[in-house]
């Protein structure tokens, strides 16, 4: 009576579930960068949209007459009028030093440099833990993870 091939041996599974696992381990790594990316990329998003939100409201018609300079330092330190701690959606969280927070949302009013028609508005939107990172009490430009909208209207444009 003859032996009839009716599937795989044990050594044969055995062998198979190793290279499965010897593959899964070599992709791991990159579902974690993938997971990282995706991350990075969601925050890059909320800060840019809290940034939006931030200077339309600076930018809105009832609120450019109630615009003040800023310090020069606006943009580096919590300062009080110029910087808000916030929820993903923009919801204050509480104001000025010492607060906690998901986001910072700092801006600074500017004098309008020659031929503009309007004060220089920006916005930097950053997490309390980057912003322990990137201060070193420089004007802020934006570092790695940070937003930084500007805005200025010049003269002849409305």
């Amino acid at each position: 009576m003859p032996v009839e091939d009716r599937g795989f041996t044990l050594i044969e599974v055995l062998i198979a579930m190793l290279l499965a696992s010897v593959v899964a381990l070599g992709l791991a790594p990159l579902f974690a960068l993938a997971m990282a990316v995706v991350h990075a990329a969601r925050d890059e998003t909320v800060e840019t949209t809290l940034a939006i939100q931030k200077l339309e409201q600076l930018i809105a018609p009832w609120a450019s007459a109630d615009l003040t300079m800023s310090p020069p330092d606006a943009l580096s330190a919590d300062t009080s009028g110029y910087s808000e701690r916030v929820d993903s959606t923009g919801q204050p969280l509480g104001a000025g030093p010492g607060w906690g927070g998901a986001y910072i949302r700092r801006w600074s009013v500017s004098p309008p440099p020659s031929g503009a028609s309007a004060p220089v508005l920006r916005v930097l939107v950053t997490t309390p833990r980057r912003d322990a990172i990137n201060a070193r009490g420089v004007a802020r430009d934006g570092h790695a993870g940070e937003v930084v909208l500007t805005s200025m209207r010049v003269a002849g444009n409305h």
